[in-house]
């Protein structure tokens, strides 16, 4: 259908549509032109906040609360004071309520079930190394009370050794942290806890998935220390605890040897 532009009276196809929604202008240029003269058929509205005049289109006149702002500090300030109603149409609170547990299930049931519920190998390296880097920062406290009692004791026999020693790769990133580092002789001490490195006097081999990944973890740092020439030195939660003082003559051997 041909008809006259509102703005220039220049003839144009109504037909044509954007997006659906049918021209009412011949150009673009027509539209704002039109627009503008919409909007200057509007009307100033006292703020309910503070009483400046704002201009509101005819547009704007319909509104869900008649409560007319000049800004949006007096809008935040309208609302906290009761201004603009709150309507409620439905109660909040669900007739079935949310079962966080049920949903987790279903979430690694569908994980599973496409195959990405474990972490990959790469992203195994990445995070272990995000924890070593947590570690060396302070973000994350890793000196247990067994650690600080082996190094206090070697710091008493006169060897001087650093806890929580990070070890860097090439890019600079720290990629492994044993526990206690002795630099005077390059050796690494590690105090291996009876449960989370399965201690084969206790355990037999058998491991559970968290101390699997311990395992994991563990060969991982001896790959590390032995690319890096640095020798691996034990002691274990339970000699030490047993007899202390035997333990500690033990490492020292070790750590002349």
């Amino acid at each position: 259908m041909i008809k006259p532009c509102p703005v220039c009276d220049e003839p144009f196809d109504t037909t044509r549509t954007n997006g659906g929604n049918p021209y009412k202008t011949c150009s673009t240029k027509c539209s704002y032109a039109l627009r503008g003269r919409q909007k200057r058929r509007g009307k100033s509205y006292p703020c309910v906040v503070c009483g400046a005049l704002t201009y509101r289109a005819p547009s704007d006149d319909v509104r869900r609360h008649p409560a007319i702002y000049c800004s949006p500090k007096c809008y935040q300030q309208g609302r906290s004071v009761g201004y603009t109603p709150r309507v409620v149409t439905r109660p909040y609170v669900m007739k079935k309520q949310y079962d966080r547990k049920a949903a987790a299930a279903k979430r690694w049931a569908t994980r599973r079930l496409r195959g990405n519920d474990k972490h990959t190998q790469y992203t195994k390296d990445l995070l272990s190394m995000r924890t070593t880097e947590n570690i060396m920062s302070g973000k994350i406290s890793r000196v247990s009370q067994l650690e600080k009692d082996v190094a206090r004791l070697l710091r008493r026999r006169g060897v001087k050794a650093v806890t929580q020693y990070g070890l860097r790769d090439e890019s600079g990133r720290y990629c492994a942290c044993v526990d206690i580092f002795v630099p005077s002789v390059n050796v690494a001490v590690e105090v291996n806890g009876t449960y989370w490195h399965a201690d084969p006097l206790v355990y037999r081999g058998r491991r559970d998935a968290a101390q699997q990944r311990s395992h994991d973890r563990y060969e991982r740092k001896r790959t590390i220390l032995a690319e890096r020439g640095i020798r691996l030195v034990e002691v274990w939660e339970g000699d030490f605890k047993l007899d202390p003082r035997e333990t500690i003559d033990l490492l020292l051997e070790d750590l002349r040897a």
